[in-house]
């Protein structure tokens, strides 16, 4: 699980609406029952807005 602090969202939003996407790389814990961390990951999470994505999947589709 990983959670966004209203803060991250707004940054998230201003920079969709800037650069049209963005990518966050969050960082999460696998914990065993007592808490202990066994191994650690980074997820990135890709965003943009809907209009630019589907350009950006056409434009890909039509370089292949």
């Amino acid at each position: 699980e990983f959670i966004f602090s209203s803060a991250e969202i707004l940054a998230i939003k201003k920079s969709v609406a800037e650069d049209h996407e963005t990518e966050i790389v969050k960082t999460l814990n696998l914990v065993n029952g007592k808490q202990n961390i066994i191994a650690t990951f980074n997820k990135t999470v890709y965003v943009a807005d809907k209009s630019f994505y589907k350009e950006k999947l056409n434009a890909r589709k039509s370089n292949n």
